[in-house]
């Protein structure tokens, strides 16, 4: 205590003796007291009382020392939340929590799920108690080592524990470890259990095929007639590519064999041998189902520009993995992008900023907007810009312009059906619709109501497109002079046939 006040040097001090003995004053000092049981949590015992009820001090004194909660005020020890923050902290302040709270099993499990060790101070009673258990292990697989032996032999109580945690099954009894129809089921819900199972059961093909369809990962605890068996090598690939890594070094250089394995998963390139992460095929093959596999190829093959372009082809992401040169080349970017538009989610920031090769690739693709640059898409010029080009970028722009009619009326001149991802006031604003309508008599389909209503909009929609009039209002799908202009307009659009001699049977009755 005297050390951490500067008043005295370290190899002559006993910091909780010290503190024992300090004035009263600095035992109520809340930074004195702070600083001596973050040394020394037991100096929680000699603080002034009223810190005693200070949750910072006691939180403090806890983190260094589980059992300072034995000298927390009773208030503080009753305290739900605050005795959770302080097991959560150190789950040996549980036995010091008030009776009330040590007997309550909602209340325990609760503490169990936020840490895991506080299982250790609950009473034998509960330990042995199969349904406390079972709710326990669900939250925590692992304290399985603590509960009652009985228990590690309950095939309940195991099976939850496993699901929950697959290195649990250490702790179960040996003859459930030894049981091949037991095993069976714990590994079909946890793979990782395989790990702890009798020799003799991990010989058996059935029961490493349920545990690598579960977790590709536990063919690392496989016998090594299975890490060489195809079978079980690919039933583990599919659930995890890096399950590769432990298979048999005849099958990583085995090329059909590798076709097929990065077929299922692209990471199983990274454990082929060297020579197949130079085969164009295998990677093709890999990046197609995986874009980030190309990372795991040869370096000769990153930096090929013609056979990157191809990878980026069937997966845009499989541009993060090019070369730094290639990645540096506007050239190349440009050629990427024009392979796959979706690369511009993963080109240099710079690319992503350039506002006239930006717009024009807008054009082209309007799902484009969500890879731009954020400046660009808070700049009303530009998204005005990128809307007079391709109207679809409405779906993409803030909620705030697609209620501002001068960025909804940019979008639906240049593609009418845009009204769809307008805000209602701008669904709702006759000169936006009828210059929807104008530029696509379908969009109709997403006017307002009140506007289906409108014998103006509706004849501008229905002269170009007869089956529209399905989306007018009741009263027009049945008006001779609509029905008369949309069956004109009918003889462009078959599909329009039915719907209209619905409507023209109703209107000449």
């Amino acid at each position: 205590y005297l050390f951490l006040l500067g008043k005295q040097s370290p190899w002559r001090m006993d910091p909780l003796a010290e503190f024992k003995n300090a004035p009263d004053d600095d035992k109520a000092d809340k930074e004195v007291v702070l600083e001596a049981v973050a040394q020394d949590g037991r100096a929680l015992k000699f603080a002034a009382e009223e810190l005693k009820t200070d949750r910072e001090v006691v939180l403090a004194a806890i983190r260094q020392y589980g059992r300072a909660l034995s000298y927390a005020h009773e208030v503080l020890k009753a305290d739900k939340e605050f005795v959770l923050d302080a097991v959560v902290l150190n789950g040996k302040a549980l036995p010091y929590a008030a009776d009330a709270l040590t007997t309550d099993k909602d209340f325990l499990l609760e503490a169990i799920t936020r840490n895991g060790r506080a299982f250790s101070y609950v009473c034998d009673e509960l330990k042995a108690n199969k349904e406390f258990v079972l709710a326990a292990v669900a939250r925590q697989g692992w304290i399985l080592m603590n509960v009652a032996e009985e228990l590690k032999a309950d095939k309940d109580v195991v099976l939850e524990a496993v699901a929950q945690n697959g290195a649990a099954f250490e702790f179960a009894a040996g003859e459930l470890k030894a049981d091949k129809d037991f095993v069976f089921d714990a590994v079909a819900r946890n793979g990782w259990a395989l790990e702890h199972a009798s020799q003799e059961v991990m010989a058996d093909k059935r029961i490493v095929l349920a545990a690598v369809a579960q977790n590709g990962g536990a063919l690392k605890f496989a016998a090594e007639e299975h890490k060489a068996d195809e079978d079980v090598i690919l039933t583990a690939v599919a659930q995890n590519g890096w399950a590769f890594e432990y298979a048999s070094d005849h099958f990583k250089a085995h090329r059909a064999f590798v076709l097929s394995a990065v077929a299922l998963d692209g990471r199983a390139l990274k454990f082929c041998a060297e020579e197949l992460r130079a085969d164009e095929d295998i990677v093709l093959a890999a990046v197609a189902q995986n874009g980030l596999a190309l990372q795991y190829a040869s370096e000769e093959l990153k930096g090929n520009r013609k056979f990157v372009l191809e990878a980026v082809s069937r997966k845009a992401m499989a541009f993060e993995c090019a070369s730094e040169e290639l990645k540096a080349s506007t050239e190349f970017v440009v050629a990427a992008i024009g392979r796959n538009l979706w690369a511009l989610r993963y080109v240099p920031e710079a690319v992503k900023a350039d506002r006239e090769f930006i717009l024009a690739t807008i054009a082209q693709n309007a799902g484009v907007f969500e890879c731009i640059a954020e400046d660009l898409k808070t700049d009303a010029e530009f998204v005005l810009s990128a809307l007079t080009r391709n109207g679809w970028v409405l779906k993409y722009v803030a909620e705030e312009r697609k209620a501002d009619k001068e960025f909804v009326m940019a979008a639906v001149c240049q593609n009418g059906r845009a009204l769809k991802y307008a805000a209602e006031n701008a669904k709702a604003d006759k000169e936006v619709v009828w210059a929807a309508v104008a530029q696509n008599g379908a969009a109709l389909e997403y006017a307002a109501e009140e506007l289906k209503a409108d014998k103006e909009i509706v004849m501008t929609a229905v002269s170009q497109y007869g089956w529209v009039l399905d989306y007018a209002a009741e009263d027009l799908k049945y008006d001779k002079q609509f029905v008369m202009t949309a069956a004109a307009a009918a003889t462009l659009v078959p599909q329009a046939s039915a719907v209209l001699l619905n409507h023209a049977e109703t209107a000449v009755a």
